[in-house]
Formats: C-alpha cells, structure tokens, sequence
C-alpha cells in the first residue's frame, strides 16, 4: 500500500546564554507535525461469495508540543503533549471469513458444550484508525554539590480512542459485565439479549456457549497513567576505571478499558488476562517494575550486571482452580555481560572490534505460573521461560 509522509520540526529558544535572568536561566519550545497519507487496498469477500476489491484512504495530521525549562543550574523542567494515530492492519481489515476453535471461559457461569467454542471470523473493512493524545511532564535533578549524580521521575498520562480489538473472550466478558441486575446465575432465561456484544453470542437453550462471532471492532477507550524513576551516579574513578550506577522502575497508576460508550471501565492495572485468547489484552500491567544495574570499563574491558524485577501480578480467575484468587509470584532476574573492545592497534581485521560474552537470567530463574495462561503456563508478555542464555557477540565498526 502507498504510503504518503511529511514531518516538520521547530524549536524555538525564548532565553539563555548570555540571556538569562534569576529562575530564568534558559526557556525553549518545540513543535513537531506528522502529515500522513495511506492507501490501503483489499479483497473482501460478499453475500454469495461475490469477491470486490475495497480500498481505504487514511489521512492524518498528528501534531506534537514540547517545552524545555531550566530555572538554576541544577533543575530541569519538561513537558510534552503529543496526538498520534494508527491505522489498521491488512490482517484487521481484509481477513478472508474463517472458522476456529478455541477454549473460552463463560463469565455466566453457564458450563461448556465441550472443550471448545467455535469461533468465526473476518475482516472488518470499516475500521478506523486508532488516535491517541499522551502528556507528560518531569524533572531531572542535577545537584552540582553531588557531582556524577542525576535524578530523574517524569509522570505520564495517555488515552487512545477506537482502540482496534478483536477477542472471543473480551466479547463474553464484556457481555457479562452488561447483563444488568435482571441476570439470574444458572437461569438461561434471565440472559439479558440486549446487553454490550449479545448479537455476537449464540448459546443454547440451557444458556450454554455453542459460538462466538469474533469480528474486528474499535472498543472505546483505553487509559493509563503511571510515573518513571531514573537514578545515574558516575563514581569518581578509582584506579583509572570507570563505574556507572542506575536505578531504573516503573509506577502504573491506572491502565483502563472502556470497551462500549457508557460501560463501565475495567481496570487491568496489576492485573494478567492471557493475549492467546483475548486480543485487546495488554497481556498484564505490573504496578511495580524496574532494574538496578552497575557498569565498568578500564581500557579495553568493560563490565556490565543488572538485577531486573517484575512486581506480583493477580492471575485470571477465570481460569484458576474452583475460581479461587491466586497471585502470579513476582520475578527477579540476573544479567551480565563482560566486553574487550580492540582499538586501532589491532591488526587490521580485528581493529575496532567488540567480542562480548554475555548470560540472561544467569540464576537460571523459572517464569513464575500463570494458570490464566492459555497454552504455555506463564505470562510471555511479561516473563521468559527461556531459563539461563549465554550468547557471545561480535561486533565489528567500520
């Protein structure tokens, strides 16, 4: 599909150098535009199995502002607010019609037909693009009384709208949640067939789920809020090496969905549903994650080791033993790699070359179990099964 581009960029600086005044020490704006133009053409496949082509032109200006102020010497002030937009994909828009199944859990309680649902499924060509607005705003300390020492936390808020989903399970959980007061558990009868995603749902007279109609849609709404830490200190050197401390984490705030106008949002916040059967799924949004880490370098050698962890999550009870509350264990992990770089002395062949030899999760931690998880036992958006990898890399500049 052609595709169609232009991005012009401006800063502007309002004061510093030798234009400063007291909490005034430098003050500058920039404003980024994003025009973009895209074609994207189909088959889609009508009554009768007719076959006509479709095409989508999406156009788009997507602006973004930012300011950069420093009041003293030590302290920074910044801030963004971007909007931005994404078109669907050809697999979204085009998908010829197809039957699969899959295992589903009934929010209704209902039991199951068998030990899985068939699900049809197809392109939507009538998707729009998805269209975000973000802000954030933070401040990077400095202190020179401290030298080597950089502190930086930056709080973020983001909304996208028409949010493109396409999930068997989002839809029967939604359709749960929309029932109303009138739903009776256990009564087929009280099933309420005007609530969010009904006409997409089939079930039979004893309310079990014998299909489900999985087409693409833009959902609503999706919001999330949460705050980033970063902490540098470069040790004075000592013996003629150079050692870097970081801290870096993470604080989600609020991560909701808002799947229909006028449903109630679900908050995923702490929260894993498994993406393998749930498509709009973020998989899971820790509340807590981040890594410390320590670097050296003394000539050619560097050295480098980081702790990584991921905060407890709570698992689908969907999918749990008797619908029991259980955690996902939190995850700590160890990395580390040591370098030699060759300089220019080197013959020719291996002058300005890096061979590393590295190891992920050298301890060898196992991904804690998820039972939400659909086929393999644990969150792959969030955790690894891959155990201990040692690797060696070579890195050659020219």
């Amino acid at each position: 599909y052609p595709t169609k581009g232009a991005f012009p960029e401006l800063v502007v600086p309002v004061f510093g150098g030798d234009f400063q005044s007291p909490l005034a020490r430098s003050l500058s704006f920039s404003l980024n535009v994003r025009r973009s133009e895209k074609e994207i053409r189909g088959t889609v496949r009508a009554a009768g199995n007719a076959i006509t082509i479709r095409e989508r032109t999406f156009k788009e200006t997507s602006p973004k502002f930012g300011v950069l102020y420093q009041p003293v010497r030590d302290v920074s002030v910044r801030a963004t607010y971007a909007e931005g937009f994404r078109t669907p994909g050809l697999s979204f828009l085009f998908t010829a019609p197809s039957t699969y199944a899959a295992a589903l859990s009934d929010p209704l309680g209902f039991p199951a037909v068998g030990n899985s649902v068939p699900i049809s499924g197809r392109g939507n060509p009538e998707l729009e693009p998805e269209r975000s607005k973000t802000w954030n705003v933070g401040v990077v300390f400095t202190p020179s009384a401290v030298r080597g020492l950089q502190l930086e936390m930056d709080y973020y808020n983001s909304r996208i709208e028409g949010l493109v989903a396409d999930g068997a399970q989002l839809i029967l959980n939604v359709n749960a949640a929309a029932q109303g007061a009138g739903f009776v558990p256990g009564d087929a009868t009280t099933i309420n067939p005007s609530a969010t995603f009904a006409d997409r749902i089939t079930r039979d007279a004893a309310g079990r789920i014998t299909a489900v109609s999985s087409t693409p849609m833009n959902v609503a709404a999706r919001e999330a809020s949460g705050l980033d830490y970063a902490v540098r200190y470069e040790w004075p050197q000592l013996g003629g090496a150079r050692w870097v401390s970081r801290l870096g984490a993470n604080t989600s705030l609020r991560w909701d969905l808002i799947t229909a106008e006028g449903s109630p949002a679900i908050n995923w916040l702490g929260r894993f549903v498994d993406v393998g059967v749930n498509s709009i799924s973020p998989g899971s949004i820790p509340r807590h994650r981040g890594y410390v880490s320590q670097s050296w370098e003394k000539g050619a050698w560097a050295a480098f080791a980081r702790v990584n962890h991921v905060s407890h999550l709570e698992d689908d009870t969907t999918r749990t033993d008797a619908r029991r509350f259980r955690y996902i264990s939190s995850w700590t992990t160890l990395d580390g790699n040591v370098d030699y770089r060759f300089d220019g002395s080197a013959p020719a062949w291996l002058a300005k070359t890096t061979l590393r030899l590295g190891v992920t999760n050298l301890l060898d931690e196992e991904a804690p179990f998820a039972a939400g998880a659909f086929n393999d036992g644990h969150d792959m958006t969030t955790h690894s099964n891959r155990g201990r990898f040692v690797y060696v890399q070579v890195t050659k500049a020219f």
